[in-house]
């Protein structure tokens, strides 16, 4: 019989929020491969709803989401448990950095621990271990810092990252012209939080770097960043195809 979150018990039931799909299809992958069952939503309104129709064992809450944010959708579930009178499920954020005022609020909210990304396999499903019991994922590794080492559990996902990860970098040029920075840096919050993830760590190192550009309006940075971030994802394509070619 398997060892996993839903070994020797019915399924965790899981509430993944989390407003991009590449990290959506990461930490579902993940815990589904430990026993898991994984609902989704994709941003805070949708996971208030959610909580509100059926409890959850435990509930990962992206912090920083268009909308409600994180913080703001936990201290809403808290309301409504409490309303129902149910117990509380632990709310683990997930987030690419937490300072002390970010703590602050999201423990006032309800929010139980947290988890920074980028995600590992290994620290996703020990964080949730933590607090739900035993969990175990056979053959898992963190991504080394080569080009492409994707762990064996999310290893298809890869192509389909890095094609959508591409299509974004291509949109991201335009919004570049129309000074739009703050919707460069949400994108490359995004890239940060699953770079490493999908084995690719140089997107994780590129992805902060994007950051701090928007953040000073650096046009010239900006469009340097992107072209880098470009280059490396078009290696790890190339690389995926030879992979698939050799015998």
């Amino acid at each position: 019989m398997r060892s996993g979150l839903g070994a020797t018990r019915p399924p965790l039931r899981v509430l993944l929020v989390e407003d991009d799909p590449q990290s959506r299809r990461f930490a579902a992958r993940v815990l589904e491969a430990a026993g898991a069952h994984i609902e989704l939503a994709s941003n805070g309104e949708a996971a208030i709803a959610a909580a509100a129709h059926q409890p959850y064992d435990l509930i990962l809450m992206d912090l920083h989401m268009p909308g409600i944010d994180g913080a703001d959708a936990a201290l809403a579930i808290r309301a409504a448990e409490r309303d129902a009178g149910r117990a509380s499920a632990p709310i683990l954020a997930l987030t690419g950095h937490v300072d002390r005022a970010l703590r602050d609020r999201c423990r006032s909210a309800g929010v139980s621990d947290f988890i920074v990304k980028p995600l590992s396999p290994q620290a996703l499903v020990g964080a949730v271990e933590r607090w739900v019991g035993s969990a175990d994922i056979t053959g898992t590794r963190d991504a080394a810092g080569i080009t492409l080492n994707p762990d064996p559990l999310v290893a298809d996902l890869v192509p389909g990252y890095l094609r959508d990860r591409r299509r974004q970098l291509a949109e991201s040029r335009d919004l570049i012209g129309r000074r739009e920075f703050g919707a460069i840096e949400r994108m490359a919050h995004d890239f940060k939080g699953t770079g490493s993830a999908y084995g690719i760590p140089d997107v994780t190192r590129l992805a902060r770097d994007l950051e701090i550009a928007c953040r000073r309006n650096d046009v010239a940075k900006v469009v340097g960043v992107i072209d880098e971030l470009d280059d490396v994802l078009a290696r790890a394509q190339q690389e995926v195809g030879e992979r698939r070619d050799r015998p």
